[in-house]
């Protein structure tokens, strides 16, 4: 007995338009390097994420991966994927932006907090969460640790790893990953 397979209609166009715009102002602005962060949004039963390893200043058509949101793995997606999946099921986020803000992993480092506290006029939404997990990168542990920190939440920070960021599109998820780098580099130079 044969088993027929669903077929997934392409990817819309303006995806990857969407995803290299994106991925390029993170580049530029310093954000990520090489082939750090990752990238998703979520579409009609599917999850579009960036592939393992793939430059986001410089993304093409094959960097994007289509996978079930119930996928336990997928051997070309990034290894952040669980925690894409993870904050899809508990939120309503629709993109999802995951950076290495230097100024962001710095001032982690140094807080003894669960939080960094941001000035009111930095337009964060703050107090921002700072998660601590033993394995940072990938590991259902963060998964779990950011699937409830960004309930109600639009960005939080691994301590010493980057910054996950949600928001109704990729662009949202940058703007809040980039406020947050920015009010991070003011309180670092204020100290």
């Amino acid at each position: 007995m044969t088993r027929r397979t669903r077929e997934r209609p392409p990817l819309p166009p303006e995806l990857l338009p969407e995803f290299q715009e994106t991925g390029r102002a993170l580049s530029v602005a310093g954000l990520v390097s090489s082939n750090s962060g990752n990238m998703s949004v979520r579409r009609a039963g599917a999850i579009v994420i960036t592939r393992h390893d793939s430059t986001l200043g410089r993304l093409e058509a094959s960097d994007l991966i289509e996978v079930a949101p119930d996928t336990p793995s997928h051997p070309m997606a990034s290894v952040e994927l669980v925690v894409h999946q993870a904050v899809y099921a508990t939120t309503p986020a629709r993109a999802i932006v995951h950076a290495h803000p230097p100024a962001a992993v710095a001032l982690s480092l140094t807080l003894t907090s669960d939080h960094l506290d941001t000035p009111a006029s930095t337009l964060l939404p703050g107090p921002i969460p700072i998660i601590a997990a033993e394995a940072a990168s990938g590991s259902r542990e963060l998964a779990n640790a950011l699937r409830d920190a960004l309930r109600g939440q639009k960005i939080a920070v691994v301590r010493g790893h980057g910054s996950f960021a949600v928001g109704e599109t990729l662009a949202e998820a940058c703007e809040w990953t980039s406020r947050l780098e920015e009010t991070c580099r003011a309180l670092l130079a204020s100290r």
